[in-house]
């Protein structure tokens, strides 16, 4: 977790010692927007997993100068692959469509599971210091997030709270590449997962794009 740890304070320190170039008092980009995302997941130790990857996709809007608000739904696999005995074999039938044409595919369960999977949705709040080709932010965002461990077959839905920095490169009008690193906090309420723990701490680093519809006014 330290090597997280330093990474995040070291990009943030840089971002805030960077002084904004641009007034925006003519600022007219109220613009919504559709933002699709890849992470990495640094998962916390006591989560009984290794670190893993996964994604999801936001609709946001910018508000003005500095900041954005942004809904966004993600999902995660973390820790290794294995077999469970139990599922190897399990037929899974689902209907094609009706009438006469209708029909049925089935599929056979190979029993390939990861250790865990997370999804949930967060609201983010992202304060933007200035609006450029290159833009850097920080963000602070909270949600809830569902974590399935598959040996045992258990969950636990909980609260999910984000803060971090990142930056943006604008390819264009519309169009513009997004990366940041997170630290994300989880508490699952006293449903234990694994004994003797209900919070984790982890990080993320995502990556993805973002597309901005209609034009400047």
């Amino acid at each position: 977790m330290k090597k997280y740890t330093f990474a995040f304070y070291a990009i943030l320190i840089a971002l805030i010692n960077m002084s904004p170039v641009a007034q925006a008092d003519d600022f007219q980009d109220k613009r919504w927007y559709v933002a699709g995302f890849s992470s990495f997941v640094g998962a916390d130790s006591h989560r009984g997993a290794g670190d893993g990857w996964g994604g999801g996709l936001g609709i946001g809007k910018v508000i003005n100068e500095h900041f954005n608000i942004e809904l966004k739904g993600f999902g995660n696999v973390l820790g290794d692959t294995f077999t469970d005995a139990n599922a190897v074999g399990d037929r899974t039938c689902s209907s094609t469509g009706g009438g006469i044409i209708g029909g049925t595919t089935c599929t056979t369960d190979d029993g390939r599971r990861r250790d865990l999977t997370v999804g949930g949705g967060i609201l983010d709040v992202q304060y933007y210091f200035f609006r450029d080709t290159f833009s850097p932010y920080v963000v602070v965002g909270a949600g809830i997030m569902n974590t399935d461990k598959h040996i045992g077959n258990v969950s636990a839905l909980g609260f999910v709270g984000e803060a971090g920095a990142g930056l943006t490169y604008a390819l264009g009008d519309n169009f513009m590449l997004r990366s940041d690193i997170r630290y994300r906090y989880n508490n699952n309420f006293n449903r234990q997962l694994n004994s003797g723990t209900d919070e984790f701490h982890d990080f993320t680093v995502n990556f993805g794009f973002v597309y901005q519809f209609g034009s400047k006014s």
